[in-house]
């Protein structure tokens, strides 16, 4: 469970960076993370996390 707070940490700067534009740095982080399987618990939040990164990141 620990790995998967880490993980939905790094999920969290995902969004924070393409919220501050960084693009690049953003899009890296996703693409690493995104076909992450979380715990049932972390599923949810992970899943809208996601979402609101790519939304952000489109043009």
């Amino acid at each position: 469970m620990e790995e998967s707070v880490k993980k939905q940490t790094e999920l969290a700067i995902a969004w924070i960076l393409a919220k501050r534009g960084k693009i690049a740095e953003s899009k890296a982080r996703l693409g690493v993370l995104k076909d992450t399987t979380f715990p049932r618990d972390y599923q949810g939040s992970s899943q809208l996390i996601i979402e609101a990164t790519e939304a952000l990141l489109q043009p």
